[in-house]
């Protein structure tokens, strides 16, 4: 089952958006200290390896943008034609898929990357079913908090910004629209999902000591 979306892998797809994907997800797994700090907790934490050591490491204070340098990425990782109009997901599995056809940045790969990790990180630290609309909005809620999904810059770009209060609306908007899009969740249910699982979720910054 796929979080967050149900995400069609529609075969190679366009080879210039895989390319590009892929060099992003490079740039950002080597030069985004977010995407690097979420990467190092998974391993820290005993959790499924997304990026694995090969090679000699870099020289202290120096970062390589090459992949394979010191780390290379594993097959977890993902980069996908997606059928589903969202930037990626998370795989029950295990896995990671960025949605090629939909990443048109630097900027919006590594917050997608970043997202997606989270869940990794909440399937690795605890018990969490998928088709239960409450864990489903908990991880949610945790990933679009943490991600920078909800940045305010991001919030304009969407014309969804007001004076106070937006950046947990934000929160809240983004949550349900993905709790809606598992096909164990009605409408209805999403939205009680959020609501339900929101105060106790957003407190809850792990691995990071507050909300980046």
């Amino acid at each position: 089952m796929v979080v967050e979306a149900q995400i069609e892998d529609q075969g190679v797809g366009n080879t210039a958006d895989l390319e590009r994907c892929e060099k992003f997800v490079q740039r950002a797994v080597h030069s985004n200290p977010t995407v690097q700090f979420m990467v190092r907790a998974l391993r820290e934490a005993g959790c499924p390896v997304f990026v694995e050591q090969t090679g000699t490491p870099p020289s202290p204070g120096v970062q390589s943008l090459e992949p394979g340098a010191a780390e290379k990425l594993s097959s977890r990782i993902c980069c996908r034609h997606c059928e589903a109009a969202v930037g990626g997901g998370f795989q029950d599995d295990g896995t990671v898929i960025l949605c090629a056809n939909h990443l048109q940045s630097q900027s919006m790969t590594s917050t997608t990357l970043v997202h997606e990790l989270i869940h990794a990180y909440d399937q690795c630290r605890a018990y969490l079913d998928w088709s239960n609309c409450v864990h489903h909005a908990c991880s949610e809620i945790r990933a679009a908090a943490l991600s920078g999904d909800c940045d305010w810059l991001r919030e304009v770009a969407r014309s969804h910004f007001r004076i106070g209060g937006q950046f947990r609306r934000c929160i809240k908007r983004r949550a349900e629209m993905s709790v809606k899009m598992n096909r164990n969740c009605s409408e209805a249910e999403a939205r009680d999902a959020v609501e339900r699982a929101f105060e106790p979720c957003y407190r809850d910054t792990a691995p990071f000591e507050t909300i980046p």
